[in-house]
């Protein structure tokens, strides 16, 4: 679901030269478009969108701009959720190298990434798991963590 997209075929307009005749995405699209498809796997993905999140809301000056401050809380919720049911959805293996594929992103070592958000594991969790189990993302954590240190 992430990361698929032709932007070509999602821009429905642009700004003119005046700033008249806008036509915006929805926020939800223009978030994974312009955003999450630069950012590298769903556990990276996953991982950056926990970050904007800070006292229970999310903080993107971007969005809240353009949208305003409940379209961006429900939007980036919604993609939270998402984002961490894709996760409890992915098999272990194509994970394993989700977990390479972002911690090059962030610039890390892979052990280092996933010790990252085993330390942040709070803030991964959305506000609403959507039918998800908290348990159930710990025991993916904790899987990967002891595939990564088998030799």
């Amino acid at each position: 679901m992430f990361g698929n997209w032709n932007r070509s075929e999602l821009l429905p307009g642009r700004f003119s030269a005046n700033g008249t005749d806008v036509t915006l995405l929805p926020i939800k699209d223009d978030f994974v478009l312009w955003t999450l498809s630069n950012i590298p796997g769903i556990l990276g993905k996953l991982d950056y969108v926990s970050e904007l999140r800070e006292n229970d809301r999310y903080l993107h000056w971007g969005l809240t701009r353009i949208y305003g401050e409940e379209a961006t809380q429900r939007a980036l919720g919604e993609v939270h959720r998402e984002l961490f049911l894709q996760v409890l959805r992915t098999p272990l293996p194509q994970l394993v190298k989700d977990v390479a594929c972002s911690a090059a992103g962030k610039q890390v070592e892979p052990r280092d990434f996933l010790e990252s958000l085993v330390r942040n594991s709070k803030s991964l969790v959305p506000p609403e798991v959507g039918g998800g189990s908290v348990a159930h993302f710990n025991s993916i954590v904790v899987a990967l963590l002891l595939l990564l240190a088998r030799p």
